[in-house]
């Protein structure tokens, strides 16, 4: 899928790069493509190398490219996570509503990347994926928890999400962009113009980034 800049977008804007982060199996692929392209495959398959998407967005009357960086779940190259990470402009951290492990190891995400970038000066929100599998009897439950977790790793805001039925996810994405946008001075943004006239990809997955999920 590909959005093609017009007239109407010849505005002043920034490219903003956000990573994803979060244990294997969480979500995070099928996230960024719900927001980006409003699609879900349940047959996506586990990250394994760092894999990249775009979307434009609007905002205050300013063109915002966003450049998504979604991680490997598994640790396997802390150099090239080390390089993807820098200049990052937010954090998206998934785990899973049906793992609690998954969600304890979100300290453990967050300590590894403060190591690489210095990530407490950046907007980061907290998605706790695969709401849907809870059902609305436990929908509530545990959420004051989950709140509390992410204030005590200093996480801005914290969200249960479905990725199979969209569920909060352009709600969350689009508070953590606007988070970010609070930070740019008239000075951060520059002339997107060169961009009105090209094909910004926003969907890339490339099957050896990939590999099936179980």
């Amino acid at each position: 899928m590909e959005e093609v800049l017009n007239e109407d977008n010849r505005r002043f804007g920034a490219d903003l790069k956000i990573i994803t982060i979060g244990d294997v199996s969480t979500g995070k692929t099928s996230i960024l493509r719900r927001y980006i392209n409003n699609t879900f495959d349940e047959n996506t398959q586990a990250t394994i190398m760092p894999d990249f998407s775009y979307k434009v967005v609007k905002i205050n009357g300013a063109n915002y490219r966003i450049q998504f960086w979604d991680l490997p779940g598994q640790d396997r190259n802390p150099v090239i996570t080390s390089v993807f990470c820098q200049d990052a402009n937010g954090v998206i951290f998934c785990c899973d509503a049906n793992d609690n492990k998954s969600r304890q190891n979100i300290i453990n995400w967050k300590n590894s990347l403060n190591n690489m970038i210095d990530s407490e000066k950046i907007p980061k929100i907290l998605l706790e994926n695969k709401c849907d599998l809870l059902g609305k009897d436990k929908y509530n439950e545990g959420f004051e928890e989950l709140k509390q977790f992410a204030n005590d790793n200093k996480i801005n805001e914290c969200y249960r999400t479905s990725a199979l039925d969209g569920h909060n996810v352009e709600k969350a994405i689009t508070f953590l962009i606007n988070e970010i946008v609070k930070n740019f001075d008239e000075k951060d943004l520059k002339s997107i113009d060169d961009l009105a006239t090209s094909k910004v990809k926003v969907s890339k997955n490339t099957n050896h980034n990939k590999q099936r999920c179980c």
